[in-house]
Protein backbone atom coordinates (compact mmCIF):
# COMPACT_ATOMS: atom_id res chain seq x y z
CA UNK A 1 0.00 0.00 0.00
CA UNK A 2 1.43 3.37 -1.03
CA UNK A 3 1.83 6.11 1.54
CA UNK A 4 -0.07 9.41 1.19
CA UNK A 5 1.95 12.42 0.09
CA UNK A 6 1.93 15.64 2.08
CA UNK A 7 3.87 17.73 -0.49
CA UNK A 8 2.70 20.91 -2.07
CA UNK A 9 -0.20 20.89 -4.51
CA UNK A 10 0.78 20.29 -8.11
CA UNK A 11 0.15 23.93 -8.94
CA UNK A 12 2.79 25.11 -6.45
CA UNK A 13 5.52 22.78 -7.65
CA UNK A 14 6.24 25.04 -10.62
CA UNK A 15 7.04 27.90 -8.25
CA UNK A 16 9.84 26.07 -6.47
CA UNK A 17 12.26 27.29 -9.12
CA UNK A 18 11.74 30.90 -8.01
CA UNK A 19 8.95 31.95 -10.42
CA UNK A 20 6.47 34.04 -8.40
CA UNK A 21 2.89 32.93 -8.61
CA UNK A 22 0.23 35.34 -9.97
CA UNK A 23 -1.79 37.04 -7.25
CA UNK A 24 -5.52 36.37 -7.19
CA UNK A 25 -7.71 38.77 -9.15
CA UNK A 26 -8.88 40.33 -5.91
CA UNK A 27 -5.31 41.43 -5.22
CA UNK A 28 -5.08 43.45 -8.51
CA UNK A 29 -5.47 47.23 -8.37
CA UNK A 30 -9.10 48.29 -8.67
CA UNK A 31 -10.00 49.33 -12.22
CA UNK A 32 -10.98 52.79 -10.95
CA UNK A 33 -7.39 53.36 -9.81
CA UNK A 34 -6.36 53.33 -13.47
CA UNK A 35 -9.02 55.96 -14.34
CA UNK A 36 -11.25 53.59 -16.32
CA UNK A 37 -14.48 54.89 -14.82
CA UNK A 38 -13.44 58.48 -15.43
CA UNK A 39 -12.58 57.78 -19.06
CA UNK A 40 -15.86 55.94 -19.65
CA UNK A 41 -17.82 58.78 -18.05
CA UNK A 42 -16.09 61.33 -20.26
CA UNK A 43 -16.80 59.21 -23.32
CA UNK A 44 -20.48 59.04 -22.39
CA UNK A 45 -20.57 62.82 -21.96
CA UNK A 46 -19.08 63.18 -25.44
CA UNK A 47 -21.80 60.89 -26.80
CA UNK A 48 -24.51 63.05 -25.17
CA UNK A 49 -22.92 66.23 -26.52
CA UNK A 50 -22.75 64.74 -30.00
CA UNK A 51 -26.40 63.68 -29.86
CA UNK A 52 -27.44 67.21 -28.83
CA UNK A 53 -25.43 68.58 -31.72
CA UNK A 54 -27.23 66.15 -34.04
CA UNK A 55 -30.61 67.37 -32.73
CA UNK A 56 -29.63 70.95 -33.55
CA UNK A 57 -28.23 69.99 -36.96
CA UNK A 58 -31.42 68.09 -37.83
CA UNK A 59 -33.49 71.17 -37.03
CA UNK A 60 -31.21 73.42 -39.09
CA UNK A 61 -31.30 70.99 -42.02
CA UNK A 62 -35.10 70.85 -41.97
CA UNK A 63 -35.35 74.64 -41.97
CA UNK A 64 -32.84 74.97 -44.80
CA UNK A 65 -34.73 72.36 -46.84
CA UNK A 66 -37.74 74.71 -46.67
CA UNK A 67 -35.66 77.63 -47.94
CA UNK A 68 -34.82 79.09 -44.54
CA UNK A 69 -31.42 80.28 -43.40
CA UNK A 70 -31.06 77.79 -40.55
CA UNK A 71 -29.92 80.63 -38.29
CA UNK A 72 -31.41 79.84 -34.89
CA UNK A 73 -30.31 83.11 -33.26
CA UNK A 74 -32.73 85.91 -32.44
CA UNK A 75 -33.32 88.49 -35.22
CA UNK A 76 -31.39 91.73 -34.87
CA UNK A 77 -33.02 94.99 -33.82
CA UNK A 78 -32.29 96.38 -37.28
CA UNK A 79 -34.10 93.45 -38.88
CA UNK A 80 -37.13 93.99 -36.65
CA UNK A 81 -37.41 97.64 -37.74
CA UNK A 82 -37.91 96.72 -41.39
CA UNK A 83 -41.15 97.53 -43.21
CA UNK A 84 -42.32 94.56 -45.26
CA UNK A 85 -44.35 94.94 -48.44
CA UNK A 86 -46.98 92.33 -49.24
CA UNK A 87 -49.29 91.21 -51.98
CA UNK A 88 -52.19 89.66 -50.08
CA UNK A 89 -53.75 87.63 -52.88
CA UNK A 90 -53.14 90.69 -55.06
CA UNK A 91 -53.92 93.43 -52.53
CA UNK A 92 -51.00 95.68 -51.56
CA UNK A 93 -50.16 96.04 -47.87
CA UNK A 94 -47.28 97.20 -45.67
CA UNK A 95 -46.44 96.02 -42.15
CA UNK A 96 -43.57 96.39 -39.71
CA UNK A 97 -41.71 93.16 -39.07
CA UNK A 98 -41.58 93.71 -35.30
CA UNK A 99 -45.37 93.97 -35.18
CA UNK A 100 -45.87 90.73 -37.07
CA UNK A 101 -43.41 89.02 -34.71
CA UNK A 102 -44.96 90.41 -31.51
CA UNK A 103 -46.61 87.11 -30.52
CA UNK A 104 -43.46 85.40 -29.30
CA UNK A 105 -43.33 81.68 -29.98
CA UNK A 106 -46.15 81.84 -32.51
CA UNK A 107 -46.18 80.49 -36.04
CA UNK A 108 -46.46 84.07 -37.31
CA UNK A 109 -43.36 85.18 -35.40
CA UNK A 110 -41.30 82.43 -37.02
CA UNK A 111 -42.74 83.08 -40.49
CA UNK A 112 -41.70 86.75 -40.49
CA UNK A 113 -38.53 86.44 -38.39
CA UNK A 114 -36.39 87.08 -41.48
CA UNK A 115 -35.17 83.51 -41.71
CA UNK A 116 -37.63 82.67 -44.52
CA UNK A 117 -37.51 85.87 -46.56
CA UNK A 118 -35.87 84.02 -49.46
CA UNK A 119 -38.47 81.24 -49.30
CA UNK A 120 -41.50 83.48 -49.93
CA UNK A 121 -43.19 83.76 -53.28
CA UNK A 122 -42.71 87.28 -54.70
CA UNK A 123 -44.77 89.24 -57.18
CA UNK A 124 -43.33 91.22 -60.09
CA UNK A 125 -42.59 94.13 -57.75
CA UNK A 126 -40.67 91.97 -55.26
CA UNK A 127 -43.46 92.01 -52.67
CA UNK A 128 -44.03 89.00 -50.43
CA UNK A 129 -46.97 87.09 -51.86
CA UNK A 130 -49.35 85.43 -49.40
CA UNK A 131 -52.31 83.41 -50.62
CA UNK A 132 -54.51 84.61 -47.79
CA UNK A 133 -57.82 86.42 -47.32
CA UNK A 134 -56.60 90.07 -47.18
CA UNK A 135 -58.97 91.44 -44.49
CA UNK A 136 -57.92 88.86 -41.90
CA UNK A 137 -54.20 89.57 -42.33
CA UNK A 138 -54.82 93.30 -41.98
CA UNK A 139 -56.91 92.64 -38.89
CA UNK A 140 -54.14 90.53 -37.35
CA UNK A 141 -51.58 93.27 -38.01
CA UNK A 142 -53.87 95.85 -36.41
CA UNK A 143 -54.49 93.71 -33.33
CA UNK A 144 -50.79 92.98 -32.90
CA UNK A 145 -50.10 96.70 -33.26
CA UNK A 146 -52.45 97.38 -30.34
CA UNK A 147 -50.69 94.67 -28.36
CA UNK A 148 -47.27 96.21 -29.04
CA UNK A 149 -48.60 99.64 -28.03
CA UNK A 150 -49.92 98.07 -24.80
CA UNK A 151 -53.47 99.11 -25.66
CA UNK A 152 -54.60 95.51 -25.25
CA UNK A 153 -53.19 92.53 -23.42
CA UNK A 154 -54.62 89.92 -25.77
CA UNK A 155 -55.32 89.24 -29.41
CA UNK A 156 -58.79 87.76 -29.56
CA UNK A 157 -61.32 87.11 -32.26
CA UNK A 158 -64.45 89.19 -31.63
CA UNK A 159 -67.71 87.23 -31.33
CA UNK A 160 -68.79 88.51 -34.75
CA UNK A 161 -65.82 86.74 -36.36
CA UNK A 162 -65.90 83.46 -34.45
CA UNK A 163 -67.99 81.82 -37.18
CA UNK A 164 -66.28 83.59 -40.07
CA UNK A 165 -64.18 80.76 -41.55
CA UNK A 166 -61.21 82.79 -42.92
CA UNK A 167 -60.82 84.70 -39.64
CA UNK A 168 -61.29 81.58 -37.56
CA UNK A 169 -58.76 79.60 -39.58
CA UNK A 170 -55.99 82.14 -40.16
CA UNK A 171 -56.03 83.63 -36.66
CA UNK A 172 -55.68 80.19 -35.13
CA UNK A 173 -52.99 79.05 -37.53
CA UNK A 174 -50.79 82.15 -37.47
CA UNK A 175 -51.11 82.94 -33.76
CA UNK A 176 -50.77 79.32 -32.68
CA UNK A 177 -47.97 78.71 -30.19
CA UNK A 178 -47.23 74.96 -29.95
CA UNK A 179 -45.49 75.51 -26.61
CA UNK A 180 -48.74 76.49 -24.91
CA UNK A 181 -51.13 74.97 -27.45
CA UNK A 182 -53.01 78.27 -27.37
CA UNK A 183 -55.31 79.58 -30.10
CA UNK A 184 -56.92 83.04 -29.97
CA UNK A 185 -60.53 83.00 -28.86
CA UNK A 186 -63.16 85.40 -27.57
CA UNK A 187 -61.55 85.56 -24.13
CA UNK A 188 -57.92 85.74 -25.21
CA UNK A 189 -55.12 83.50 -23.93
CA UNK A 190 -55.73 81.24 -20.93
CA UNK A 191 -53.97 81.95 -17.65
CA UNK A 192 -50.64 80.14 -17.13
CA UNK A 193 -52.23 77.42 -15.00
CA UNK A 194 -54.39 76.36 -17.95
CA UNK A 195 -51.70 76.15 -20.61
CA UNK A 196 -50.78 72.80 -21.99
CA UNK A 197 -47.58 71.32 -23.32
CA UNK A 198 -44.16 72.72 -22.59
CA UNK A 199 -43.69 76.26 -21.28
CA UNK A 200 -42.23 78.83 -23.64
CA UNK A 201 -39.66 80.02 -23.24
CA UNK A 202 -38.32 77.10 -21.17
CA UNK A 203 -37.23 77.94 -17.63
CA UNK A 204 -33.56 78.85 -17.43
CA UNK A 205 -31.20 76.29 -15.99
CA UNK A 206 -30.47 77.00 -12.31
CA UNK A 207 -27.13 78.54 -11.53
CA UNK A 208 -25.09 76.09 -9.50
CA UNK A 209 -22.67 77.17 -6.81
CA UNK A 210 -19.07 75.98 -6.86
CA UNK A 211 -19.89 73.30 -4.32
CA UNK A 212 -22.82 72.08 -6.42
CA UNK A 213 -20.88 71.83 -9.67
CA UNK A 214 -19.70 68.31 -9.08
CA UNK A 215 -20.35 65.71 -11.80
CA UNK A 216 -23.23 64.03 -10.00
CA UNK A 217 -25.10 67.30 -9.41
CA UNK A 218 -24.51 68.39 -12.99
CA UNK A 219 -25.77 65.07 -14.36
CA UNK A 220 -29.16 65.64 -12.73
CA UNK A 221 -29.52 69.01 -14.47
CA UNK A 222 -28.19 67.55 -17.72
CA UNK A 223 -31.07 65.09 -17.86
CA UNK A 224 -33.66 67.87 -17.70
CA UNK A 225 -31.72 69.96 -20.22
CA UNK A 226 -31.72 67.07 -22.71
CA UNK A 227 -35.47 66.68 -22.28
CA UNK A 228 -35.98 70.40 -22.87
CA UNK A 229 -33.78 70.30 -25.97
CA UNK A 230 -35.80 67.43 -27.45
CA UNK A 231 -39.06 69.18 -26.55
CA UNK A 232 -37.88 72.44 -28.13
CA UNK A 233 -37.01 70.57 -31.32
CA UNK A 234 -40.49 69.03 -31.48
CA UNK A 235 -42.12 72.44 -30.92
CA UNK A 236 -40.03 74.09 -33.61
CA UNK A 237 -40.83 71.28 -36.04
CA UNK A 238 -44.53 71.94 -35.40
CA UNK A 239 -44.04 75.62 -36.29
CA UNK A 240 -42.12 74.69 -39.43
CA UNK A 241 -44.91 72.32 -40.44
CA UNK A 242 -47.44 75.14 -40.02
CA UNK A 243 -45.60 77.70 -42.17
CA UNK A 244 -44.60 75.31 -44.96
CA UNK A 245 -47.78 75.85 -47.07
CA UNK A 246 -47.13 79.62 -47.12
CA UNK A 247 -43.72 79.27 -48.77
CA UNK A 248 -42.57 78.26 -52.23
CA UNK A 249 -43.50 74.71 -53.15
CA UNK A 250 -40.42 74.17 -55.27
CA UNK A 251 -42.58 73.58 -58.34
CA UNK A 252 -42.03 76.58 -60.62
CA UNK A 253 -45.21 75.87 -62.56
CA UNK A 254 -47.36 75.56 -59.45
CA UNK A 255 -45.83 78.72 -57.94
CA UNK A 256 -46.48 80.90 -61.00
CA UNK A 257 -48.68 83.90 -60.13
CA UNK A 258 -51.80 84.70 -62.17
CA UNK A 259 -54.16 87.67 -61.79
CA UNK A 260 -57.62 88.86 -62.80
CA UNK A 261 -59.33 92.21 -62.40
CA UNK A 262 -62.45 92.00 -60.24
CA UNK A 263 -64.68 95.08 -59.95
CA UNK A 264 -61.68 97.38 -60.18
CA UNK A 265 -59.47 95.36 -57.82
CA UNK A 266 -56.76 92.79 -58.55
CA UNK A 267 -57.04 89.21 -57.30
CA UNK A 268 -53.86 87.17 -57.63
CA UNK A 269 -53.47 83.42 -57.16
CA UNK A 270 -50.85 80.79 -57.77
CA UNK A 271 -51.35 78.64 -60.83
CA UNK A 272 -51.85 75.69 -58.50
CA UNK A 273 -54.82 77.41 -56.84
CA UNK A 274 -56.23 78.55 -60.20
CA UNK A 275 -56.12 75.01 -61.56
CA UNK A 276 -57.86 73.71 -58.42
CA UNK A 277 -60.91 75.92 -59.00
CA UNK A 278 -62.19 73.84 -61.90
CA UNK A 279 -64.46 75.04 -64.70
CA UNK A 280 -67.70 75.60 -62.78
CA UNK A 281 -66.91 79.20 -61.81
CA UNK A 282 -67.20 81.40 -64.89
CA UNK A 283 -65.10 84.19 -63.39
CA UNK A 284 -62.32 81.71 -62.50
CA UNK A 285 -61.95 80.92 -66.20
CA UNK A 286 -60.51 84.41 -66.52
CA UNK A 287 -57.22 83.03 -65.23
CA UNK A 288 -56.89 80.82 -68.31
CA UNK A 289 -59.56 81.29 -71.00
CA UNK A 290 -61.30 84.66 -70.92
CA UNK A 291 -60.43 88.31 -70.57
CA UNK A 292 -58.86 88.61 -67.08
CA UNK A 293 -60.07 92.21 -66.81
CA UNK A 294 -63.76 91.47 -67.30
CA UNK A 295 -64.99 90.02 -64.00
CA UNK A 296 -68.03 91.80 -62.59
CA UNK A 297 -68.73 89.93 -59.35
CA UNK A 298 -68.03 91.42 -55.87
CA UNK A 299 -64.34 91.29 -54.99
CA UNK A 300 -64.96 89.97 -51.46
CA UNK A 301 -66.87 87.03 -52.92
CA UNK A 302 -63.94 86.15 -55.19
CA UNK A 303 -61.41 86.61 -52.38
CA UNK A 304 -63.34 84.24 -50.14
CA UNK A 305 -63.62 81.57 -52.83
CA UNK A 306 -59.90 81.87 -53.58
CA UNK A 307 -59.12 81.63 -49.87
CA UNK A 308 -61.27 78.52 -49.45
CA UNK A 309 -59.51 76.78 -52.34
CA UNK A 310 -56.10 77.81 -50.97
CA UNK A 311 -56.92 76.49 -47.50
CA UNK A 312 -58.18 73.23 -48.99
CA UNK A 313 -54.87 72.76 -50.80
CA UNK A 314 -52.95 73.35 -47.56
CA UNK A 315 -54.49 70.26 -45.97
CA UNK A 316 -52.12 67.91 -47.74
CA UNK A 317 -48.92 69.72 -46.76
CA UNK A 318 -49.41 70.67 -43.11
CA UNK A 319 -50.81 68.68 -40.20
CA UNK A 320 -51.72 71.88 -38.34
CA UNK A 321 -53.49 73.29 -41.41
CA UNK A 322 -55.37 70.02 -41.90
CA UNK A 323 -56.64 69.92 -38.31
CA UNK A 324 -57.82 73.53 -38.46
CA UNK A 325 -59.47 73.12 -41.85
CA UNK A 326 -61.43 70.08 -40.68
CA UNK A 327 -62.49 71.90 -37.50
CA UNK A 328 -63.52 75.02 -39.43
CA UNK A 329 -65.58 73.17 -42.03
CA UNK A 330 -67.32 70.94 -39.49
CA UNK A 331 -68.27 73.67 -37.02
Amino acid sequence: MSSSSSGPPPGDAANEGGTPKQPPVSDCPASGERGDHLDVSMEQCDVVKERLREIKDELIAKEQAMGGTGDLTEPSAECMREILEFSLSGEFFRARRSTLCAAKGSVMALLFSGRFDQAFLRDQHGRIFLQIYPPVFKWLDGQLGLYVAEQTDKVALPPSRENDAPYWYWARLLLWDPATNWYPGPIGPPPPTQTQGHPHPPPPAPQLSHQQRDPEALSVELTSMIRRAKADKALQEARLDAIKPLLKTGDAKDDTLMAIEVSGATVTVTKGVAMSMGDDLSWANGFFKYDPSNVGVPVDYVQRIVDLVARTRMVGSSAAAACLFIAATSS
